[in-house]
């Protein structure tokens, strides 16, 4: 573009830092790897994955081993004759044992849908983690494309700011060379080392600003330090204008948070039922098997087989208490799931009014840089054949600072506001949401 050979023409022998290049899709890649809170996202996946398999494990039996050795001793009061303990055998002192060694086996037949319900219940939550973990992933996505954005505007501000220097370090020099030969005033040399300790101070807050960029952007990228890296951004594609509802429409089909409070609704959906299937039966068949006897020398083999009928008569309401709070947690999750619907309609607007916002400010940005370089020009020429004053060059300098920073940001507004777009549909390559727009 243009504006790149007219930044050029302007910033010259700038010195240039031999740092490692960093494009924002590999940002993106080390913040996915690095980056903690998605790295906690993806665990709460395993988490609610494990509770799938708690829930899905009461289909299957049970099985304990037990090993039980006991022995017992009785004893009574002459004096009184009391008895104080039973089992009395072969009279005062006597005792007894018991050793066992035995498998027991239980699994439910039926249950009336609660295990059902419950792994229902589990693998939507699962799945709401993903969601989850995917609102995560576009959230940090956006952020390291602002800052990875940002750091690059402040890092031409940084170049600007250094020509403005190198231009009044120079001007200076002029000034002095002119008031030594007697063609200017002292006060235009006192105004000259003014404007270039501005320029120093203006350079050292871009700085500034850059060097905390760096830092936020190392952060995004799960990397705590201040590394500084050679970044390059592409061209922006300012002839796109995908239509309103087309975005819209995208949105609903992609956006993780109307999906994740879907899956939420449902698993407090198969709690509800799980509650209230509380109040049927459990029947279960039991065996067990194995040797038992008086002592260890007798041991002798036993086996039984039965059935089991487990029916909770009354537990003061819980399964019915416990029903109405999930139904009610449903119906919360629903209303909200209706406004996240209205959000994103609204951040989709929003998104596709402030792209076509700073696409207008890139042309405008565009006229008053060229503008500006051919008024600095000719204010340049005026100075040094002594026909334009200082004051007329320092403006004509500030304007063509201003018109070139204007600029770049304008073009990082761009940029970040493809990326709040991209955000705002749920799509994270362009290229694939162009495909989605175009019909």
């Amino acid at each position: 573009m243009r504006w790149h050979i007219l930044t050029i023409l302007w910033l010259t022998n700038l010195p240039v830092l031999a740092q490692p290049l960093l494009t924002v899709d590999q940002a993106i890649d080390l913040a996915i790897k690095q980056n903690p809170r998605y790295a906690s996202a993806r665990h709460d996946i395993e988490a609610a994955d494990a509770q799938v398999g708690v829930a899905a494990a009461g289909y299957y039996p049970t099985i304990n081993l037990l090993a039980n050795g006991n022995s017992s001793s009785n004893r009574t009061n002459n004096a009184n004759n009391l008895l104080l303990g039973a089992n009395n055998v072969g009279g005062v002192g006597g005792g007894g044992g018991l050793t066992q060694l035995s498998v027991n086996v239980q699994q439910i037949l039926l249950d009336f849908g609660k295990r059902a319900e419950g792994l229902r219940a589990s693998q939507k939550l699962a799945e709401a983690a993903e969601h989850q973990s995917e609102i995560v992933r576009q959230d940090l996505v956006l952020e390291v494309r602002t800052r990875y954005y940002q750091t690059h505007t402040d890092q031409e501000t940084v170049r600007i700011q250094q020509g403005v220097v190198q231009n009044q370090e120079r001007h200076v020099r002029e000034s002095e060379g002119f008031f030594k030969a007697g063609l200017q005033a002292r006060n235009e040399v006192t105004k000259a080392q003014a404007d270039l300790a501005q320029a120093r101070l203006d350079l050292v807050l871009a700085q500034n600003s850059l060097e905390q960029d760096w830092v936020n952007l190392n952060q995004s990228m799960g990397i705590p330090q201040t590394s500084p890296y050679s970044l390059q951004v592409d061209p922006p594609r300012t002839g796109f204008d995908p239509p309103l509802a087309r975005v819209v429409e995208i949105s609903y089909q992609h956006r993780p948070e109307a999906r994740n409070l879907a899956a939420q609704i449902e698993a407090a959906t198969a709690r509800m039922e799980q509650a209230y299937r509380n109040r049927y039966p459990t029947l279960s068949a039991v065996g067990q098997t194995g040797y038992r006897g008086l002592d260890p020398g007798s041991l002798s083999d036993y086996w039984q087989v039965g059935l089991n009928l487990n029916f909770v008569f009354f537990n003061g309401f819980v399964d019915r208490f416990q029903a109405e709070g999930f139904r009610a947690q449903a119906a919360s999750l629903a209303d909200l799931l209706e406004s996240t619907r209205q959000q994103v309609y609204r951040d989709a607007a929003a998104a596709l009014i402030n792209l076509r916002n700073a696409r207008a400010a890139i042309e405008t940005a565009e006229v008053n840089v060229r503008s500006s370089l051919e008024n600095f020009t000719l204010a340049r020429k005026r100075y040094e054949t002594g026909l334009g004053s200082n004051l007329e060059y320092q403006d004509a300098q500030l304007l063509l600072a201003r018109a070139q920073i204007g600029q770049i940001q304008a073009l990082n507004r761009y940029r970040t506001a493809v990326a709040a777009l991209l955000r705002a549909t749920g799509i994270e390559k362009m290229d694939e949401f162009q495909k989605l727009v175009e019909p």
